[in-house]
């Protein structure tokens, strides 16, 4: 992905596109932030994939008890699941749903990982929907996965795990809202007494800013939009 952003000189040699598209505005002003493309070469079209968003409806706000984990087809994913194996014996009236990702067996990452997750009786392993998966969530904590985009358009608060990495594989990273971010040495259990303690007015209006930002990060699909492909 760190291909999509080039400076003056990649762009005298590299091969490139007509022109880009991005799902809306926000992805607009990140590529166009860091990159040094010409001007009129990148233009906010709609989200082909993510009309589904549309028919979500906002969850009723609970305390948290049930936490999704969504991984990715990645084995880096071996740092979260390290992570949360060090922070479920202290969570033990907490669920954990680790759902992997299609693509990545998860029997591929547990082989990395440095500590028997399996083995606590809070943590199993999802084999439902993914929009059953949100349903029975009351927070989800994700490295990269767009699940986290699905999570907030239904009310439920996202945790961003970073490891020591250069990169911030975030596809929330401006999102500010909704969303708290850990490390290796956070403590989860704060984090959710933290989330748990919000009063309700500041709930519904950070859920009320979460809306805005996707409206902006996915713009509808309808005729103007869909022209851009075409012309």
């Amino acid at each position: 992905a760190a291909g999509m952003f080039i400076n003056k000189d990649e762009r005298m040699i590299k091969p490139l596109p007509d022109k880009i598209l991005t799902t809306g505005i926000i992805n607009k002003k990140t590529i166009t932030k860091f990159s040094e493309y010409k001007k009129n070469f990148i233009f906010s079209a709609c989200a082909l994939r993510f009309e589904h968003l549309k028919e979500i409806k906002t969850k009723k706000r609970k305390k948290i008890k049930n936490i999704l984990v969504a991984l990715e087809a990645n084995t880096e994913m071996k740092y979260l699941m390290n992570y949360i194996a060090t922070q479920t014996p202290k969570l033990k009236k907490l669920n954990f749903i680790i759902r992997p990702h299609p693509m990545l067996p998860l029997a591929d990452i547990l082989a990395k990982t440095d500590y028997p997750i399996m083995d606590y009786n809070n943590v199993a392993i999802s084999f439902n929907s993914l929009i059953n998966d949100l349903k029975s969530s009351d927070l989800c904590i994700y490295w990269g996965s767009t699940v986290s985009i699905e999570a907030i358009k239904m009310g439920i608060p996202i945790v961003h795990f970073r490891n020591n990495s250069i990169l911030d594989y975030d596809p929330l990273y401006n999102f500010h809202y909704l969303k708290w971010i850990i490390n290796y040495k956070s403590d989860l259990e704060k984090t959710i007494e933290k989330i748990d303690s919000i009063n309700s007015n500041k709930y519904k209006s950070l859920i009320r800013k979460s809306n805005i930002f996707l409206e902006n990060f996915f713009f509808k699909v309808n005729k103007n939009n869909i022209k851009k492909f075409l012309n």
